[in-house]
């Protein structure tokens, strides 16, 4: 069997225990920070993905090198377009009425996982522990900024249900009574009693008033039977 010397390493064990030991740690560290933030798809799962992406890599850059039947990148690509199964399975719908999006983060640091595996795979050290730090800065620092620009955001959308048609005219009131700038209103009656109605409301809230503050009043209107914030 003559080898490319240029390719030999990976045939090496040392190299091989480096390669599938680094991926299947560096996957380790972006499903920690899923694991600690409570999501189904945590470290076990990133350990596994990104393992099996280097082994899948090396697979293929072993039988390119040794019988030279395979293109060397082919297994690689499968696994980037592969991986949407478990993305997909990480993806929930959540609200009341299925208008909430979940797992998104999750889903995507999946597949960026894969991504890294593939990298040390091939022994591309460097790219891949470079890539981790960047995606597990974005995945855990990131949130923060994330979640107070989303505390400051003066926009905000309310799906209420009202005991009546004509308690949308009173609810219609306390915004105005708040200076809250009523953009856009939507009616429906989703699932309810012929009596009740349903309206989402997109806001904007003047600079003195917290959306705590207004969530509590509307929840506490003896006409509202129900409230969500749309995000």
């Amino acid at each position: 069997m003559n080898l490319n010397p240029d390719l030999i390493a990976y045939h090496l064990y040392p190299d091989i225990l480096l390669r599938l030991f680094l991926s299947a740690f560096l996957g380790g560290l972006l499903g920690f920070e899923r694991t600690h933030t409570g999501r189904a798809a945590g470290l076990r799962t990133y350990a596994i993905v990104c393992c099996a992406s280097a082994l899948i890599m090396m697979t293929n850059l072993y039988i390119y090198d040794t019988m030279g039947a395979s293109d060397p990148v082919r297994l690689g690509a499968q696994v980037i377009s592969g991986i949407g199964f478990l993305g997909a399975g990480s993806i929930i719908v959540t609200g009341k009425f299925h208008q909430h999006i979940k797992g998104l983060t999750t889903a995507a640091a999946l597949w960026a996982s894969g991504a890294i595996g593939l990298a040390c795979g091939c022994g591309y050290y460097f790219a891949a522990i470079t890539a981790t730090l960047i995606i597990f800065f974005a995945m855990h620092f990131l949130k923060i900024v994330e979640k107070k620009l989303l505390t400051n955001d003066r926009n905000i959308t309310f799906y209420i249900e009202l005991d009546s048609l004509e308690s949308m005219g009173l609810i219609t009131q306390l915004f105005r009574s708040m200076n809250i700038t009523i953009d856009n209103m939507k009616l429906s009656r989703p699932y309810l009693d012929a009596s009740q109605t349903a309206v989402t409301y997109a806001v904007i809230l003047p600079r003195r008033i917290k959306r705590t503050e207004v969530i509590e009043k509307l929840a506490g209107n003896e006409h509202v039977i129900y409230i969500e914030e749309a995000w």
